[in-house]
């Protein structure tokens, strides 16, 4: 009799440790699990976006709230840079189309040279961007063309055009992240995909010139 109390003690002190472990588990996931953190990611100390760890973000308040945008007590973010004037108190996501042009933008490569960490204080979704978005963060109005907000300078807009993994080209010159790159052939010029290109001269890693 004694052995038998002594297993259901044991079996309901093995269902306690269980319960327990399960209520710290989703203590330490504030954010909204009906919605994919899309490259968010928390523990009890800080909030992270694509491995890195984002400025001034509160672990303990932080909500995700779907397409790429969370908030905490204090900000709100848009894949985990800080939007700029937004109310955290009345923000809300209302759209309801997926953002995913940006999130498979670079699907092989490091987060610690993603634009966003290149240009942080010029990362705007879409929606924010001058005139009319081409994606890959390019955008133009009637009269310029702009990466994530900077104007692109010398840029001949009527063969200006978008390719992949953050190229574009226009009659005269090939751009990766807004930039001209140096001697490239714009007329020969193509993309091979997981940030590689190509002229007739040379072959370019995520806009760095390597031997052909």
């Amino acid at each position: 009799m004694k052995t038998n109390s002594t297993k259901v003690w044991q079996r309901v002190a093995f269902f306690l440790v269980l319960l327990s472990a399960c209520h710290t588990t989703m203590a330490q996931m504030p954010m909204s699990m009906n919605k994919t953190p899309q490259g968010y990611g928390v523990d009890q100390r800080f909030v992270y976006y694509e491995g890195k760890i984002v400025q001034h973000a509160d672990a303990a308040s932080f909500v995700y709230l779907g397409y790429g945008y969370a908030k905490d007590r204090r900000f709100v973010y848009y894949k985990g840079v800080v939007l700029q004037h937004a109310d955290v108190r009345t923000f809300k996501v209302v759209g309801d189309v997926p953002d995913t042009r940006h999130d498979d933008y670079y699907p092989n490569r490091r987060p610690s040279v993603h634009p966003r960490y290149e240009y942080p204080d010029g990362w705007l979704p879409d929606e924010a961007l001058p005139g009319k978005s081409l994606g890959y963060g390019y955008s133009k109005t009637d009269f310029e063309v702009f990466y994530y907000g900077t104007k692109m300078n010398d840029v001949f807009k009527p063969s200006f055009e978008v390719l992949i993994d953050g190229y574009a080209k226009d009659g005269f010159a090939v751009y990766f992240e807004g930039k001209k790159i140096p001697d490239c052939n714009s007329s020969s010029f193509k993309c091979l995909g997981n940030g590689v290109g190509a002229d007739d001269f040379y072959k370019y890693y995520w806009g760095k010139r390597i031997r052909k």
